[in-house]
């Protein structure tokens, strides 16, 4: 009908819901300065519209990033890099790395009502007031090609699986022509939620694969806005090759050794 009569029809919501069932294109926040200006972002996520309308804040500092597999990366690196900063910051999806670039160009002059800082995925070019996270490549390439190169040490432990399935299914898993699904399709083999599998990713992958120097630099990305510093120019930062020695898997179990190409037997 509204195509028919060429009308633009315009809802206003609270509503997490009625955000979730329109498309990225059709989501449009308008968002006010300290000065009173106000500024039109298209393509938000429900979690970036649903933040700006909660009146209720906690944090000290707020960090954008793409979706939830960045917002658990960039976790996971603060973790490494400085615990304190996690408790003092929320990290909010918004969704299409064009809206990162917009709130980039807000970010860059200020236009935020307090601290702010905008993450872009690796695979993205950098842009004016955002920081682009480490690796050159999305979250999920990144996490699961550098724990696939160490053999998957450490996922098995964390997430309270076998060794021998966890691997299987990472494996497996990065078949999938769709890099998101990634984790998805590992966690469903496992029993696992995404997010139990996915943290535990980051984390080893925070700890092995993460160059020191290369979390510091995300940490102080942070801790600037947090001590009142004008935001960086726009900037990329680059994982450097792990060195880490993969460690040879925990001895096979006979009773529990799953063999690659027996899936269907995992419990």
């Amino acid at each position: 009908m509204a195509r028919q009569r060429e009308l633009q029809v315009i809802l206003t919501t609270h509503s997490p819901y009625v955000l979730e069932e329109v498309p990225p294109e059709a989501r449009v926040c308008i968002m006010q300065s300290p000065e009173g200006d106000r500024e039109v972002v298209y393509g938000v996520s429900p979690e970036f519209a649903m933040t700006k309308m909660d009146f209720v804040q906690h944090s000290e500092c707020d960090l954008y990033v793409e979706d939830h597999a960045a917002r658990t990366m960039l976790g996971e690196i603060l973790i490494t890099a400085n615990p304190d900063l996690v408790t003092r910051c929320q990290i909010i999806p918004f969704g299409a790395a064009s809206v990162g670039r917009a709130l980039g160009e807000m970010v860059k002059v200020e236009r935020f009502p307090r601290a702010s800082r905008v993450f872009l995925d690796g695979d993205q070019a950098p842009a004016d007031g955002c920081t682009v996270l480490p690796g050159d490549d999305a979250p999920e390439r990144v996490v699961f090609d550098a724990l696939s190169t160490l053999g998957w040490n450490g996922i098995a432990g964390r997430c309270g699986r076998e060794y021998a399935h966890v691997a299987d299914a990472c494996e497996k898993a990065m078949a999938v022509p769709d890099h998101h699904q990634w984790a998805t399709q590992a966690a469903s083999k496992l029993f696992l939620t995404t997010e139990n599998l996915w943290q535990p990713m980051c984390a080893e992958w925070a700890k092995q694969c993460l160059a020191t120097s290369e979390a510091q630099a995300i940490a102080q990305v942070v801790e600037d806005p947090l001590a009142g510093l004008s935001p960086p120019p726009a900037q990329a930062l680059t994982v450097t090759a792990a060195v880490a020695v993969p460690a040879d898997p925990p001895p096979a179990n006979p009773s529990s050794t799953l063999a690659p190409s027996e899936p269907e037997q995992l419990f």
